[in-house]
């Protein structure tokens, strides 16, 4: 099991890994393998000996809203949508009048994306979000979105602080007795 997703859990209420089992602000998760998905690492002999275990596509969404409200508390509630469709280029997609973040799963070609590559994903949609509903939150009077222009100054400034408080909670000692 991926080791930042076991410590994850092992703080939650009804934390149990070896039913597989948890609940957590973020909601209720199964992660027993036979529902995940076991995968090679691609790379040196060695990498390919170690099996890597993915946790279910039901658990993702849990599992990223955990992982978010650890570095930042949004104003505005947001649906998350994970879905197992296979996409050749999109990663995720931001709907802005529905508040709705889709991540997309499976890549045609190479199966089931990293955990970690998918968790970068939704950290990218979710400075979309964040730059549509709470632009003050990032000293701004407004949304910085130009007209034909994805990304606007303030989402790559959103982001870059998402990715850097990400990278502080991971560095920190974890407490995980308020799960």
């Amino acid at each position: 099991m991926d080791h930042l997703f076991e410590a994850e859990v092992a703080g939650c209420d009804d934390a149990n890994l070896d039913s597989g089992i948890f609940t957590c602000k973020a909601g209720r998760v199964d992660t027993r393998p036979q529902e995940g998905v076991i995968s090679r690492s691609t790379g040196s002999p060695e990498h390919l000996a170690a099996a890597r275990f993915s946790p279910p596509v039901s658990a993702i969404g849990p599992l990223f809203r955990f992982r978010f409200e650890r570095i930042y508390q949004c104003r505005l509630n947001y649906e998350l949508d994970v879905s197992n469709r296979a996409t050749t280029r999109v990663l995720g997609s931001y709907y802005k009048s529905r508040r709705l973040i889709r991540i997309y799963v499976r890549d045609r070609e190479l199966g089931v994306r990293p955990l970690g590559e998918l968790f970068d994903t939704f950290l990218h949609e979710m400075a979309h979000h964040l730059e549509y509903t709470e632009p003050f939150s990032f000293a701004a009077r407004s949304c910085g979105r130009i007209p034909g222009r994805m990304h606007s100054r303030l989402f790559w400034r959103i982001l870059g602080e998402l990715r850097l408080r990400w990278a502080r909670h991971q560095g920190q000692p974890r407490n995980y007795t308020d799960c």
